[in-house]
């Protein structure tokens, strides 16, 4: 039992030759807006298929959350990577509270498992798959033209 799912693109050599021929910043910036735009559909999905809590409950530490405390947390978040590649992540926010969501993904001994990443992945990977070729066209095509207007 994971708790990463992963997606690796493939086959878009004639993209991946474009924008390894950007400069190195360029690049990388282009790459990672693709990303981050690319995992919206899968945040969204998340947030809409995560259960809510019915009434208000103790957190981990102290406090409190109300019904839907899970749901505003869920994001989409960047991760330092070498030039070059780029990587997305959707997690949750809170460092204290994001262990929290796996017991609700995976279950427990005594809590049956009720599924919400792993379903949006799946149904929307392919979407995100799509946002991110064209994102990463579009970056392109707009890098080009900026170092072109600059020389």
């Amino acid at each position: 039992m994971g708790d990463v799912f992963e997606m690796k693109v493939e086959g878009l050599k004639e993209l991946e030759d474009e924008l390894l021929g950007l400069p190195g910043k360029i690049a990388d910036q282009t790459l990672q807006a693709a990303l981050t735009m690319a995992a919206l559909p899968i945040v969204n999905e998340a947030r809409v298929k995560v259960p809510v809590a019915h009434a208000a409950y103790k957190l981990y530490g102290g406090g409190t959350a109300d019904p839907g405390w899970l749901r505003q947390h869920i994001v989409r978040k960047k991760v330092k990577k070498t030039s070059n590649s780029a990587e997305v992540i959707v997690t949750i926010t809170d460092k204290r509270q994001a262990y929290f969501w796996k017991f609700i993904e995976f279950g427990t001994s005594k809590m049956p498992p009720r599924p919400f990443m792993r379903p949006a992945f799946e149904s929307k990977s392919s979407e995100a798959l799509d946002r991110f070729v064209d994102r990463l066209k579009t970056g392109i095509e707009k890098a080009v033209t900026r170092i072109k207007f600059q020389a």
